[in-house]
């Protein structure tokens, strides 16, 4: 069914095989297979010593989404590294207030999906022109659309899917502030 043919979709695009045995009367059995990530040391097992410490302190870090919730979950993940956020539900809205404090902004997280048929691609275009710079940006996607991650990773933005940990944001964050 549509279930089925989701995870072939995703499969594809990831390149994990999926394989499918069936038997008449007894029923059938979907595998994917998934190559072996690299280890990760539990949250629990880093000492206060080893954890990153305000490493992106002074950053300015717009971030756009039309999800309130994000955008506080955002802000209260940032503020620890040291970045100071400065968030909105637009482009439009993210304008206003930079524009209102006088900030500058080092740097772009932006949701592919927005408000009103926007998306992350032409927000980040907007707010690049409007602030006469090209800011590093990172565009956040949940989407599985083929012709969406084609327009997404044809846009030059740094790219990353949905669920975004922690470790990933901030080594995105470091490459495309290091890049720019």
């Amino acid at each position: 069914g549509l279930g089925l043919a989701i995870v072939r979709r995703i499969s594809n695009l990831l390149q994990h095989p999926v394989r499918m045995k069936s038997q008449v009367g007894r029923g059938s059995m979907f595998a994917v297979t998934v190559p072996y990530g690299e280890p990760v040391v539990s949250p629990a097992r880093l000492s206060a010593s080893s954890l990153p410490v305000r490493q992106f302190d002074g950053l300015r870090v717009g971030v756009v989404d039309d999800d309130p919730e994000i955008l506080t979950a955002m802000a209260d993940l940032l503020v620890p590294w040291g970045c100071i956020p400065v968030c909105a539900r637009s482009s439009h809205a993210l304008l206003q207030a930079v524009a209102s404090k006088h900030r500058r902004l080092d740097l772009l997280i932006c949701d592919y999906r927005l408000e009103g048929g926007k998306d992350g691609i032409t927000a980040v275009g907007e707010l690049r022109a409007a602030l006469g710079r090209h800011l590093p940006a990172i565009l956040i996607t949940g989407d599985t659309a083929v012709h969406r991650l084609k327009e997404a990773h044809e846009s030059g933005l740094h790219l990353m899917h949905k669920p975004v940990s922690p470790d990933h944001l901030r080594t995105a964050m470091r490459q495309v502030i290091g890049s720019a």
